[in-house]
């Protein structure tokens, strides 16, 4: 049994000292605040342009996933520590406009 506990031990270590020693060279680069808030727009932007492409032909249907989706978005985006209240309004605002020109 304590054989059973000095081996989890080494094999704890050595996954961790490999782990160490792997991200060594690399550095850890995180992303900057600028490139994240990129990131998550294009990826309401994307979301938009899949649930409101198939909704082209039907306008009111249209509108409305739309409202909807904003209001989705405007609650995620308020709460995410990438954005402050005047980046919200801004955010939500380019969004609604991308969802009628696209």
């Amino acid at each position: 049994m304590e054989l059973l506990g000095v081996l989890l031990a080494l094999l704890f270590l050595g996954v961790l000292l490999y782990l160490l020693l792997k991200n060594r060279g690399e550095g850890f680069v995180g992303k900057s605040a600028a490139q994240k808030r990129a990131e998550i727009v294009a990826a309401y932007k994307q979301q938009m342009d899949r649930e409101l492409g198939p909704l082209r032909h039907d306008p009111e249907a249209l509108r409305q996933r739309q409202v909807e989706l904003l209001r989705a978005f405007s609650i995620e985006v308020s709460s995410s520590v990438f954005f402050g209240p005047d980046e919200v309004r801004d955010v939500i605002g380019e969004l609604a406009r991308y969802g009628t020109e696209a």
